[in-house]
């Protein structure tokens, strides 16, 4: 055998854990193990580069594959040439076949893996790396408790395009953790499944030059828009603003009324402008157009202060029974019927208006007296 330079060995354990670059096999006639170098295409030192230990590409093959081994005729050395797939050879006095991709231990742990750090002492399964840093990793690390199952494309500079099997997400990232996240059915962290989160640090810029942008959910709960930015800046009176612009057509708020609360449907609903709670106005202005208000029910003006109308024309004020229509014709009017809200009068004998504490509530302000 001193004249064989080729052979073929049994892969034993890939495990390398003082990154020697090498894997244990034995002969298919003899159970005595030995170490086989990994090869590589390609490979170059890292030159004092610190993102970078080494530049090349290399594949491990798992255990109980048939790999073709090779030496030197002037070293004692044996090198991995590649795998053989397909062909089985004999083991032993059973003839257990062996062939290339068969694992002697399935994996079983569910454990997630967000690092990009290599999880034990088996090694990736595919890898090219330049010596800039710039990586591109197929990996099937693991060990007893962890899994490493993911694909990565990593640029010098660290911006990741990482796919997780095990942790189930895909994330667009730049070296700041800027980005993209897209969750899978079994993903488990914060985000929840089958779910998608953009963040960044800075400035958010969604447009389209030439066509829609829709906000929606079908099936979820809420839609929500918040500025939660302090107020404090002096040199910048915009911060803490929510804008909703048109710069040449209407603004549309409107709600479709197609369902109600489940558990009391007698409540009723609304569109709500809420400021109590702010110190400023809430102002409307109007341009030439005018301001109008519908209502098919009652509409009710209630302040803490004093109620001021002032027009540049008439103010007309019209109630729809018969008394009201007597206002010009006598004074002071006539006193009202029990019951009768047609009149139009200052300073009425009945209560005119909603009182304060008889507010349509908003949803928040519902739901705990909601029976349950």
């Amino acid at each position: 055998m001193a004249d064989e330079f080729i052979k073929v060995a049994i892969v034993d354990d890939i495990s390398d854990p003082y990154k020697a670059g090498t894997m244990s096999c034995h002969w298919p006639n003899d159970p005595e193990e030995f170490p086989v170098h990994y090869t590589t295409p390609f490979y170059s030192p890292p030159e004092g580069n610190e993102n970078s230990t080494f530049a090349g590409m290399y594949a491990v093959p798992t255990e109980g594959s048939n790999i073709l081994v090779a030496r030197a005729w002037n070293a004692h050395q044996w090198f991995y040439l590649g795998s053989i797939p397909g062909i089985n050879f004999e083991e032993g006095a059973d003839n257990e076949a062996k062939i290339t991709g068969v694992s002697k231990q399935p994996y079983t742990s569910t454990l997630g893996s967000e690092e990009l750090t290599e999880l034990s002492t088996r090694p990736w399964g595919v890898m090219m790396k330049s010596s800039g840093g710039a990586k591109l990793q197929i990996n099937d690390s693991a060990s007893e408790d962890k899994l490493g199952w993911r694909t990565t494309l990593q640029s010098m500079t660290k911006k990741i395009l990482l796919m997780a099997d095990n942790g189930d997400f895909q994330t667009f990232q730049n070296e700041h953790n800027d980005g993209l996240i897209i969750t899978g059915d079994d993903y488990t962290g914060i985000n929840g499944p089958r779910s998608s989160t953009l963040e960044t640090e800075g400035n958010l810029n969604l447009g389209s030059r030439t066509g829609n942008i829709s906000i929606a959910t079908v099936g979820g709960s809420e839609v929500s828009i918040e500025n939660s930015a302090s107020n404090y800046d002096p040199f910048n009176p915009n911060e803490g603003q929510v804008n909703i612009t048109s710069y040449s057509n209407s603004v549309n708020i409107s709600t479709k009324g197609v369902s109600e609360v489940i558990q009391n449907p007698l409540l009723p609903k609304g569109i709500f402008i809420d400021a109590s709670n702010f110190m400023g106005v809430v102002q409307i202005r109007a341009g030439s157009g005018g301001l109008q208000v519908f209502s098919a029910g009652n509409i009710d003006f209630n302040c803490g202060g004093n109620f001021n109308i002032n027009a540049a024309g008439h103010v007309n004020i019209s109630g729809g029974s018969i008394l009201s229509q007597s206002w010009a014709a006598s004074y002071p009017p006539p006193t009202p019927p029990p019951g009768d809200l047609g009149l139009v009068e200052l300073n009425p004998v009945i209560p005119m208006g909603l009182p304060p504490e008889l507010k349509t509530l908003n949803n928040e302000e519902q739901w705990p007296s909601v029976p349950i």
